[in-house]
């Protein structure tokens, strides 16, 4: 009785044993099948993506929007559209084969002498994985991204701001360009720029939109921009961090304006980019002679701001206090500003009325005054100027006499600029 016991519970553990190997070979042959269905039809495996995570989700392929170019090409054109020229984003290092494309879809544009063609869309294109071997290569439109004009008010804003010219439109400016930065960008994904350009007086503005793609997160639409200088955005280390920040030059004449902004991910998404500004709005240090530095930068006084926050820094790191990354990128970014200042400052320029705007710019008042008394047969040409610039550097003077009062070579730039008020036009 005890044997045929025994017997039965060796036949059961040789039931459970036979079983495991049916199971394991079953999903072996199982995981070979799906691997084969991975390559040769993805969508034979779609019902996968239900117990997947979302970064892990196999590509359906639908036969609907599979084309080789040549295809692709057509269709834009049956919908009255004109295909752009494709920009490849990601290349396959072996056949140099493009994995990833963005083809833009143009609009002709009515009335129109120049650039007359407008993005009106993005497309986004990935390498199809056909069931039979092809000839030619296939896509998947991936990815739909309407584009819409940038807002005439945003892109003449740094000339509304100098006032030089009245914001009276807000209709869109149509993009007529697709570009990616050929530069250096910053390593992780990659950097595109859509732009368009306009005259506005003597200005040839650039203006236009920021892209980012990422192959895990797709194409985004991040921060407008507009140069007065017809300069496009430029990557740079300005704060001297490890990563690039995006430079944009809004200068207007002798006063610069500059946009500098860092690569951040967002909180909730590491995937996920976003453009964040330096801003000189909230000081980084609470304490007062950095709060005045700030002041001083927000008035237009960059060089004696820098200065300052020089001294500031200094003091801190002899007493071993701690000097912030944010501290360090609102001096960085205030350099930025009064190497401009300085530049010009130190330039010769052709009349005395120009040499002392430059200097009082820059915050160098004895100089100023040194031309200004120098030039005596000119004196009126000097009188002129201080009144047409008398919004800005009548700030600058307010701002240094608020931080110390006890300056005579401002004060008596502030006695002059009221004297020219009450001159005669």
């Amino acid at each position: 009785m005890g044997l045929n016991k025994a017997k039965q519970g060796s036949w059961i553990q040789t039931l459970i044993a036979v079983a495991l190997i049916l199971t394991s070979t079953g999903l072996v042959a199982s995981g070979i099948w799906v691997s084969i269905q991975l390559f040769i039809n993805p969508n034979a495996v779609s019902w996968m993506n239900k117990f997947l995570p979302k970064s892990a989700q196999i590509p359906v392929v639908n036969p609907e929007y599979v084309k080789n170019l040549t295809q692709i090409r057509t269709k834009i054109q049956k919908l009255g559209k004109i295909p752009g020229e494709p920009i490849p984003l990601q290349t396959n290092a072996d056949t140099l084969q493009p994995k990833s494309l963005l083809i833009p879809v143009l609009n002709q544009r009515s009335n129109c002498r120049k650039n007359c063609q407008a993005d009106v869309e993005l497309r986004l294109y990935q390498l199809a994985r056909v069931a039979q071997p092809a000839a030619e290569t296939y896509y998947q439109l991936v990815d739909q991204i309407p584009i819409e004009g940038l807002d005439e008010a945003l892109a003449i804003s740094p000339l509304v701001r100098e006032e030089v010219t009245d914001n009276d439109s807000n209709l869109p400016l149509p993009l007529t360009e697709l570009h990616r930065f050929t530069d250096k960008t910053p390593t992780k994904g990659i950097w595109l720029y859509l732009m368009g350009r306009k005259m506005q007086g003597v200005n040839a503005i650039a203006y236009g939109q920021i892209l980012y793609y990422n192959p895990n997160s797709g194409l985004s639409l991040l921060s407008p921009w507009t140069s007065t200088t017809g300069v496009v955005p430029q990557w740079r280390q300005v704060t001297g961090s490890k990563s690039l920040e995006l430079f944009i030059d809004e200068t207007v004449d002798l006063e610069p304006h500059f946009r500098v902004y860092q690569v951040k991910t967002t909180q909730s998404d590491q995937n996920q980019i976003q453009l964040e500004e330096i801003s000189l709005q909230k000081p980084a240090l609470k304490i007062r002679a950095y709060q005045n530095a700030i002041f001083l930068a927000r008035n237009g006084l960059w060089s004696p701001a820098l200065k300052l926050l020089q001294s500031i820094k200094q003091q801190r790191q002899q007493q071993r206090e701690s000097w912030s990354g944010e501290a360090q990128a609102q001096m960085d970014l205030i350099r930025l500003y009064a190497k401009f200042t300085s530049n010009q400052a130190g330039q010769t320029w052709a009349t005395p009325s120009q040499q002392v705007l430059a200097y009082l710019i820059d915050g160098r008042w004895e100089e100023a005054r040194q031309v200004f008394q120098a030039s005596s047969e000119d004196s009126q040409e000097v009188v002129a100027m201080l009144r047409a610039e008398e919004e800005r550097l009548w700030n600058r003077v307010d701002a240094a006499l608020q931080v110390n009062p006890n300056q005579p070579e401002v004060q008596a730039w502030k006695a002059q600029i009221l004297a020219a008020r009450s001159v005669k036009r």
